[in-house]
């Protein structure tokens, strides 16, 4: 059985999430991780997450999730990285 590697920085996070938007269009974690990120890091966003999704999705991107809400319960740090991040992912998802 494989560790979870979790509390990635803030960087490794971007990087990861970097990964994630140069998966095909219509790949189920690309969608469901740039929603979840896009809310949890703007409050302005209004798209919901269906957590449904974490079933249909592999363990890597899982991780990434637990990531994700780990980093926001933590603060999110690199607000200019994270910002860019949040760019792109908006722009995917109104695509």
């Amino acid at each position: 059985m494989e560790l979870m590697e979790l509390k990635l920085s803030t960087s490794e996070f971007v990087r990861e999430m970097e990964m994630v938007l140069s998966l095909p269009k219509n790949h189920r974690a690309k969608h469901f991780l740039c929603t979840a990120f896009c809310n949890y890091y703007s409050q302005s966003y209004d798209q919901s997450v269906d957590l449904t999704q974490m079933d249909f999705i592999d363990t890597q991107f899982k991780q990434l999730f637990v990531n994700l809400v780990l980093l926001r319960h933590r603060g999110f740090r690199g607000d200019d990285e994270l910002y860019q991040l949040s760019r792109r992912c908006k722009a995917f998802l109104d695509s």
